[in-house]
C-alpha cells in the first residue's frame, strides 16, 4: 500500500512538472472590455476621494459571500465589506448594489448596467 501510493505521487509530481514546463503561456482575451481579473494600483488622492458623492461611483460588480467577506469593483477598484471609498465606508454588499455610510447618513447604490 506505501509503494502504491508512492508511486502514485511519484506520477503526479512527474507529470505536473512536465505540464508546466511544456505548457504555452495563457494570455486573456479581454474581447475589449475591462479585464475583471486586473487590479489596479491607482487609487483616487485622498482630497479627491473625499469630494465625491456614493451617487457619483461606478458599481461595476459585485461578488457575494455568505460568509462576509463579499466584494464590489467600485469605479475600477476591488473594496472589501468594511473598507472605505474616500469618507465612505461599505456597509453592505448586495448582487443589486452598495451600501455606503459617511457616519451620518446611509447611501444606496445600484449596480450600473451596460450603457
Amino acid at each position: 500500500m506505501k509503494n502504491w501510493l508512492k508511486i502514485s505521487a511519484l506520477l503526479i509530481s512527474t507529470q505536473l512538472i512536465f505540464s508546466v514546463a511544456l505548457a504555452e503561456k495563457f494570455r486573456y482575451d479581454r474581447h475589449e472590455k475591462r479585464d475583471p481579473f486586473f487590479v489596479s494600483a491607482e487609487r483616487p488622492q485622498a482630497n479627491e476621494a473625499n469630494t465625491q458623492t456614493p451617487s457619483n461611483f461606478k458599481i461595476e460588480g459585485v461578488i457575494i459571500d455568505p460568509g462576509g467577506a463579499s466584494m464590489a469593483i467600485i469605479d475600477g477598484t476591488i473594496i472589501k465589506l468594511g473598507e472605505q471609498v474616500g469618507i465612505h465606508k461599505v456597509k453592505k454588499i448586495t448582487k443589486e448594489g452598495v451600501l455606503f455610510s459617511d457616519g451620518e447618513k446611509d447611501f444606496w447604490v445600484a449596480i450600473r448596467t451596460e450603457e
